[in-house]
């Protein structure tokens, strides 16, 4: 009708939150270390969702950041008394079911690695204090195939498997 202003037609509006899409530090996840189910067993860590309730037992004695992303977080866990250092890389589900993980195996990896740089939109970059190679983590939005032993440096240690859901690449 003359005179009268049209209605703005809605925006449609997506599902998925903005806040899963980007890469950001996940301050709900919550961890503990374990009881040693066994004297000389590999130290493990219970993660949890604090708003879920959702639980996970990962490898690692701590957990140093938790980072989400499109649905999945991504913990980076040391073991403080390994005598070689470890850091252990553990992808999980929005519910913390495992999905994928790594273990980077080098002197002074038992260290919280830092600082975390956040290269939008799918990757971590970090060092270590005690110096060393830069790393650089890629996400996957999907699992890609990957060739056994050959797509990563040596020290990155995982099961055998085809395909992946990210990537570890010395950088520098």
């Amino acid at each position: 009708m003359p005179g009268q202003a049209r209605a703005q037609a809605a925006i449609p509006m997506q599902e998925a939150h903005l806040e899963d899409s980007i890469l950001r530090l996940a301050p709900e996840l919550r961890s503990a270390a374990c009881p040693p189910p066994a004297p000389g067993a590999p130290p493990l860590t219970d993660v949890w969702h604090a708003t879920t309730g959702a639980r996970v037992r990962v490898p690692g004695s701590g957990l140093h950041a938790a980072l989400a992303w499109q649905g999945y977080f991504l913990l980076l866990l040391s073991d403080a008394g390994a005598a070689q250092g470890r850091l252990h890389l553990q992808m999980v589900t929005r519910d913390l079911r495992p999905v994928d993980s790594a273990t980077l195996v080098m002197p002074g990896a038992w260290q919280a690695p830092g600082p975390l740089v956040l290269s939008h939109p799918d990757n971590i970059v970090f060092c270590f204090p005690a110096g060393g190679p830069v790393w650089r983590v890629s996400l996957f939005p999907a699992f890609r195939l990957r060739l056994p032993r050959l797509s990563e440096p040596a020290i990155v240690q995982r099961q055998t498997a085809w395909h992946r859901h990210f990537g570890v690449a010395r950088i520098d």
